[in-house]
C-alpha cells in the first residue's frame, strides 16, 4: 500500500510511520506534499529527507483560490499513485481540504485530530468560565465510549465538541478528566468523518486545571 503525508509542520504522524517496523512491510510512504517553505516547516522536511521522501510544495499565496489550490494537489496526487493519504498537521490558508482534491481522493484521506471525537453535544451561549471550575456554561454533552456509536450520532445529525485546532484546550477547559486521540477520515467537514480508531486515553491533572482557571479570573 501506497502512502503519501500532507504536512506544514514537524510532520510527526509521518515521522512515526517511518520509523515504524511496519514500513516497507505492509506500506511504502512514496512522498510528501507541504503547503509550507522549507524555512517555515524546517523539521518537516528534516524528516521527509531523512528517508529519502520526496516532497511537493505548494504555497497557498501562489494560488488565487481554494479550489485552484487543490486541483494543484490533486495533479500531484495522482501522480503519486497513492492509496492513502495522511494528514501530519495541515495547517494555514486552505487547511480544510476540498475538491477537487477531497472528490478524487474519498474515503483515502485519514488525518489524526489530538482530542476525542466520541464527545457529542452542543454548547448554548457565550464560552463564560464557572468560577473555579475550569468548565464553560450551557454544556449539553452526550458521552458515549464507543466510536461506532459516536459515528452513528454524527449521521443523524449531532455535533462533536472537540473539533478545531483548539480541541484539546476546549477538552480540558470543559472538564475531561481524559483525552485521546481519534483517527478519522476526512470529510467536508471539520473533524466530523468516521472515526477509524483511537489511542489510549490520557489523564488529565483536573486540579491543577481548576487552579489555573481561578488564576486567569484573578489575572484578567
Amino acid at each position: 500500500m501506497k502512502v503519501v503525508f500532507l504536512f506544514s509542520g514537524s510532520a510527526s504522524s509521518m515521522k512515526v510511520v517511518l520509523e515504524s517496523d511496519n514500513h516497507g512491510q505492509s506500506y511504502q510512504v512514496v512522498g510528501a506534499i507541504s503547503n509550507r517553505d522549507e524555512l517555515n516547516a524546517e523539521n518537516g522536511y528534516n524528516v521527509a529527507k531523512s528517508h529519502d521522501i520526496i516532497v511537493r510544495k505548494f504555497l497557498p499565496s501562489n494560488f488565487s483560490s481554494r479550489e485552484n489550490f487543490y486541483e494543484a494537489v490533486k495533479k500531484t496526487a495522482d501522480d503519486f499513485e497513492a492509496d492513502i493519504f495522511g494528514i501530519s498537521g495541515w495547517l494555514g490558508p486552505y487547511s480544510i481540504i476540498s475538491n477537487p482534491f477531497l472528490g478524487f481522493c474519498q474515503n483515502r484521506i485519514i488525518n489524526v485530530h489530538p482530542a476525542d471525537l466520541t464527545k457529542i453535544g452542543h454548547v448554548e451561549g457565550d464560552y463564560v468560565l464557572e468560577d473555579g471550575t475550569g468548565k464553560f456554561k450551557k454544556l449539553h454533552r452526550y458521552t458515549t465510549d464507543s466510536f461506532l456509536l459516536a459515528n452513528e450520532l454524527i449521521k443523524n445529525g449531532m455535533n462533536r465538541l472537540y473539533t478545531g485546532d483548539d480541541a484539546v484546550t476546549m477538552a480540558i477547559l470543559f472538564g475531561e478528566d481524559k483525552v485521546c486521540s481519534s483517527i478519522h477520515n476526512v470529510t467536508e467537514e471539520c473533524d466530523a468523518g468516521p472515526i477509524l480508531v483511537q489511542s489510549k486515553r490520557v489523564s488529565v491533572n483536573t486540579k491543577f486545571v481548576k487552579k489555573c482557571s481561578s488564576a486567569m479570573r484573578l489575572i484578567g
